[in-house]
């Protein structure tokens, strides 16, 4: 079960890929979907704002912008399929350079080492896959574009094994740990070691659950 919890955020990530291809997968995303939580939405999350003693001014502040941010980004991202490639890329930028001056500002308040504590626990529930599928962390493991072709390429024949362990839990968990170790090959033993330590301390079962779970219901209000 703990392990199911662990990959979760994977599966999330794969399961989107696979469905829509990596283009729609980021159009999605400027609609509510991400490559695990956002460092907006874990420092809103109450448990974290606990684990890390977080004051309320601090977590009211990351709940306020991360409100903010989603009005944004479904202004930004409202007909998105009817702009053109430039207008998109515009529009990415756009919303891309808008939630990093809400980061900027959350840092602010949470100082250095508790905002790295967000970063943190925002990879954790995302899994491996957030180093091929997410740009910014990509840049900073320097993903190359082969690798990232070679991501798409093994996860993409897995597409009939995904579909049909869809409403099997207990399958699906384990096809996410093939992904898993699937994508984690694909690093160099450089790349292994700069993850880990992006990653920093495993957080706990519980409060990766919480995260989740708190982000998922974001999500469906949003939408």
């Amino acid at each position: 079960m703990q392990r199911q919890m662990r990959l979760f955020g994977v599966s999330c990530v794969v399961v989107l890929v696979l469905s829509s291809g990596v283009a729609n997968a980021q159009q999605r995303r400027g609609r509510g979907f991400s490559r695990g939580a956002s460092a907006l939405s874990v420092a809103a999350v109450s448990q974290v704002a606990k684990e890390l003693k977080l004051t309320e001014e601090q977590t009211a502040l990351a709940t306020k912008l991360l409100a903010e941010d989603r009005k944004q980004r479904q202004e930004l991202f409202q007909g998105f399929g009817d702009l053109t490639q430039e207008e998109r890329r515009e529009r990415f930028q756009k919303s891309t350079e808008q939630r990093q001056a809400k980061e900027k500002q959350l840092a602010e308040s949470l100082g250095a080492e508790k905002m790295k504590r967000v970063r943190q626990l925002s990879l954790q529930t995302g899994g491996v896959a957030t180093a091929f599928f997410d740009r910014q962390t990509g840049e900073k493991l320097k993903i190359s574009d082969g690798q990232r072709s070679k991501a798409r390429e093994e996860i993409g024949g897995m597409r009939e094994e995904f579909t049909a362990a869809r409403n099997d839990a207990e399958a699906r968990a384990k096809l996410v740990t093939k992904v898993n170790e699937t994508l984690s090959d694909i690093l160099t033993e450089e790349q292994k070691a700069a993850w880990k330590k992006m990653l920093g301390k495993p957080a706990g079962e519980e409060l990766l659950a919480a995260i989740r779970a708190a982000t998922t219901r974001r999500r469906r209000s949003s939408n």
